[in-house]
């Protein structure tokens, strides 16, 4: 009855080891979906700089960045509510220095836009030839 005991007992030791060798050794990130958000985020701002940089009119360019707006709002929108708290510091100042520059983008080329006259949304500032006011 002994013998039988010990054996049960070393056979479910075995098998509690085999079972810990065998599961899975590879820890998991708690933070992998706020470093997918934020770089994400990242990829969509940079993305929309580079189009409002190189939008053909002043109507372009809002709605390039109205579409900034939303796909961050849809960024956001799809991750835990409490995912944007866990971004580190860092990530936080890379996200205002993104945002910076896409509304720093957002003005300059408006600015060139408007002096080039080449814009939609004002078609009353731009002279027509030949009619005098």
């Amino acid at each position: 009855m002994r013998y039988y005991i010990v054996k049960k007992i070393a056979l479910f030791s075995f098998l509690c080891i085999v079972a810990m060798g065998c599961s899975s050794t590879e820890k998991k990130n708690p933070n992998a979906d706020v470093e997918k958000m934020f770089m994400d985020e990242v990829r969509s701002l940079e993305g929309y700089t580079r189009k409002i940089s190189t939008a053909k009119d002043t109507a372009a360019v809002d709605s390039l960045f109205r579409l900034a707006s939303e796909s961050i709002d849809h960024i956001n929108a799809n991750n835990a509510p409490e995912a944007d708290m866990r971004l580190t510091e860092g990530q936080n100042d890379t996200l205002q220095i993104k945002i910076n520059a896409l509304i720093a983008s957002r003005h300059q080329r408006i600015k060139y836009l408007l002096q080039r006259r080449d814009t939609i949304s004002t078609p009353a500032a731009i002279p027509v030839r030949g009619r005098q006011p």
